[in-house]
């Protein structure tokens, strides 16, 4: 596997953890999968991704889930 293949990957992986832990860091869960955080940092930086946004979409996407939620319960 290609590094560029293994950091799409983990980066994908670690989108969907997010959705479970909106609070995780990304070094520690590189470092379970063994995947180099410097080297990742930078083919972030140059697809444009970024831990923070990321974190924001998540945070959004979860907040408009749970009014559609409460709304349909209403």
């Amino acid at each position: 596997m290609r590094a560029t293949e293994r950091y799409e990957r983990a980066w994908n992986a670690f989108q969907i953890h997010l959705n479970h832990n909106p609070k995780a860091s990304l070094i520690p869960f590189l470092k379970e999968r063994h995947v180099n955080h410097r080297s990742m940092h930078r083919w972030m930086s140059e697809k444009g991704y970024s831990v923070r946004l990321a974190k924001q979409q998540i945070r959004l996407l979860q907040a408009e889930a749970r009014k559609e939620c409460s709304e349909a319960t209403a």
